[in-house]
């Protein structure tokens, strides 16, 4: 208790018995090893543990599970189950599993610092690049590409004959896509990355400006 003499009345303050007790009362419950516990294991972010990283990750909406889907790859095989060229990894198989991994109390204290930066984030690729250094410390490059704008997509084939593009300049079909422009970004890790890393990437905890479609490239590719 703090500064409890100054609530015993003036008549018994000079008590020796009362002081005595009461002194040996605020011993047995003083709360002050309860309030440096609580400190270190869920207010202080560089020390919470366990409970008190979930407590921080619910404010700044951080799941401590993160899910990692299934990876297109651009190589060989049937072509329905690719990528086209530069669009994902090289190889030869299509990875549909979608795994969960439940983040480590070190791993989520980034994962949980990452997120808090983006809620405050201006959303300038410099500040998204320093995101991606702290979040992966001394591994590598890892950095955000402006894609520019991904422009409505014709197809060539049958039908009207202004609705289509030459041949060779386009998607086969008798169709026309409306879709309307959208601006993009890139994120690009020229590092391996753990799957659980790679959940992470795709978990949404990374900035996106309004409006802008989010792609990442793990160019050095996901350890399995």
């Amino acid at each position: 208790m703090k500064n409890w003499p100054q609530t015993v009345l003036s008549q018994y303050s000079s008590s020796a018995t009362i002081t005595a007790l009461l002194e040996s009362i605020d011993e047995w419950i003083s709360p002050d090893a309860n309030f440096e516990q609580f400190y270190d294991i869920v207010w202080n972010l560089d020390s919470a543990q366990s409970w008190g990283l979930d407590v921080w990750g619910r404010i700044v909406v951080a799941p401590r599970i993160v899910t990692l889907t299934g990876l297109n790859y651009w190589g060989f095989g049937e072509a329905g189950d690719r990528e086209p060229f530069s669009f994902g990894p090289f190889g030869d198989y299509y990875q549909t599993s979608t795994d969960n991994f439940v983040l480590t109390d070190d791993t989520y204290r980034q994962f949980i610092l990452a997120k808090a930066a983006y809620n405050i984030t201006d959303g300038s690729i410099p500040a998204i690049n320093a995101i991606l250094m702290n979040l992966f410390p001394a591994r590598g490059n890892a950095y955000v590409i402006d894609g520019g704008a991904i422009p409505p997509i014709t197809s060539f084939g049958f039908g009207e004959a202004g609705d289509r593009l030459p041949f060779g300049q386009g998607a086969f079909g008798d169709y026309i896509s409306y879709t309307t422009t959208r601006m993009t970004l890139t994120y690009r890790f020229e590092f391996p990355l753990q799957p659980f890393e790679a959940a992470m990437v795709q978990s949404g905890v990374l900035p996106r400006p309004t409006g802008v479609l989010a792609l990442w490239d793990f160019a050095a590719g996901v350890m399995v």
